[in-house]
């Protein structure tokens, strides 16, 4: 779950804070949550399918896929984005700060 999460944040970092950046919030938010959505179906058809490790189950959730991913954690994932936008955009102002001090 490490490297899933690990994952989305380089890519909502990438997306959402590069291509993304002039982009609206709302716009964003909606990018954000199709990456972490996407991650999370990847992951758990790779966890809960393939390994058969039962991490989680969406089944009975409304508009599921697979028991995967469902439509109210979309949403959810969506409202996230903006915190993880945040600690991206801070660990990208932390490094250029360090690199700066380091003369890199």
């Amino acid at each position: 779950m490490a490297v899933a999460g690990g994952a989305c944040l380089c890519l909502i970092d990438r997306i959402c804070n590069g291509r993304m950046k002039r982009m609206p919030l709302a716009y964003r938010c909606f990018a954000g949550s199709g990456i972490i959505t996407a991650v999370e179906f990847a992951t758990g058809f790779l966890v809960n399918i393939v390994l058969k490790l039962n991490v989680w189950d969406y089944s009975e959730l409304p508009m599921n896929l697979m028991g995967q991913i469902c439509a109210p954690f979309s949403l959810l994932w969506g409202a996230l984005t903006i915190p993880a936008m945040q600690l991206c955009g801070l660990y990208d102002r932390l490094a250029a700060k360090v690199q700066a001090k380091n003369g890199s």
